[in-house]
Parts: structure tokens; C-alpha cells; sequence
């Protein structure tokens, strides 16, 4: 999987488990990679934190080396990576003149079916999760927008 990864971000995840490495032993214990979670501000339960573990300690040992930090975070990548391509790919078929944002008649466009007769509560709800993926408020939802309203994702 780590070679699915260019150069400078293989250069990044050694720059991270070089930090959380406190005793400089080139193995990660709970405690380092908890105290590194907590840096981002999370705080795990003592469930998450096991399971975050078990995640990167492939061997069972306790320890998480170099490689095995290295081989969970090439996939982690790589399946954001996947995730990326299908928001944009869902992005792509509501913005269907291709500039880059979905305005209302570009919504409407693909929520309403061919012949379909909209009623006031249909327009309502169109406009209501309209107004709820602009958060800017510039009368069109860009990709960041549409990925937190309609994917639940944070870019």
C-alpha cells in the first residue's frame, strides 16, 4: 500500500510517528498515540483508544513499529482518496453545466423526475435543504458544501 503514496507523504507520516515517538524507541505505545490524539483535541474513551490500537498494531504486540504505522495510514489514505472520487463523482451529476457549484435549478433539476408535479411542501423542502447546503449564503453550494451537506463528510 505504501507505494501507492508519493515521496513527500510517506516523508509526512514519518514526520508524524517521528513526533509521537517520545522515547525515541521507533515503536508506539498507547500512551504516545493517545497523548498524539489528544493533540488534535480528542479525547478517546478507553474503547476507542483499544480500537485504535488493534487498528494499527497488526502483529498483536502492543507496539505499533514504523512499518505497521506506515501500512495503516497508506490505507487510510488511499480510502479517503477513494471517498474523494465518489463525492466528486456524485458533485459532477448535480452540476450540470460543469461551473463548479449547483444553484437551485441545477437541485431541482435532479430531484424532480420527468413529469412530476411538485407540490408546496416538495418546493419548500427543495428550497429549506438548499438554504441548508449554502452555508455561505451565496445562492449556490460549492463542492465543500454539498460534501458536508449531502456526503456528512468535512473536507
Amino acid at each position: 500500500m505504501a507505494e501507492d503514496l508519493c515521496k513527500e507523504e510517506i516523508e509526512e507520516i514519518r514526520k508524524t510517528f517521528n513526533l509521537l515517538d517520545k522515547n525515541h524507541d521507533g515503536r508506539l505505545s498507547k500512551t504516545e498515540i493517545i497523548k498524539g490524539i489528544h493533540l488534535l483535541r480528542v479525547n478517546p474513551t478507553e474503547v476507542e483508544a483499544d480500537d485504535i490500537m488493534n487498528e494499527l498494531d497488526l502483529d498483536g504486540d502492543g507496539l505499533v513499529t514504523w512499518e505497521e504505522y506506515l501500512k495503516a495510514l497508506s490505507a487510510q489514505i488511499k480510502k479517503q482518496a477513494y471517498e474523494e472520487q465518489l463525492f466528486m463523482q456524485a458533485f459532477k451529476k448535480f452540476d450540470k453545466d460543469d461551473s463548479g457549484f449547483i444553484d437551485k435549478e441545477e437541485l431541482k433539476y435532479i430531484l424532480k423526475r420527468k413529469g412530476e408535479i411538485w407540490t408546496d411542501d416538495d418546493l419548500a423542502f427543495r428550497d429549506d435543504l438548499f438554504l441548508e447546503a449554502d452555508e455561505d449564503r451565496n445562492g449556490r453550494i460549492e463542492y465543500k458544501e454539498f460534501v458536508k451537506a449531502f456526503c456528512g463528510e468535512e473536507l
